[in-house]
């Protein structure tokens, strides 16, 4: 996943930011339940995130995508 942050970097300095930062998250649940002390049920849950603020012309832009996207157009839509 780093190298999808510093992609991303990349690509917003050539579409003119001044500055730039990555967020990036990732998470891992293994929820257990029991019932009179036998295993009733496992589950495993991962998800994984990806934010990009920048500034051009002096304005602060954010994109915060709720499923996955061309890097491209997150760049695109934190430059608006």
């Amino acid at each position: 996943m780093t190298n999808l942050a510093e992609q991303l970097l990349e690509l917003a300095v050539k579409a003119g930011a001044e500055a730039a930062e990555v967020f990036q998250t990732r998470s891992h649940s293994q929820p257990i339940f029991f019932e009179s002390n036998r295993l009733k049920q496992l589950e495993s849950n991962q998800s994984e995130g990806i934010a990009l603020r920048l500034w051009q012309k002096g304005c602060p832009g954010l994109a915060v995508p709720q499923r996955p996207v061309q890097l491209e157009a997150l760049v695109e839509l934190a430059s608006k």
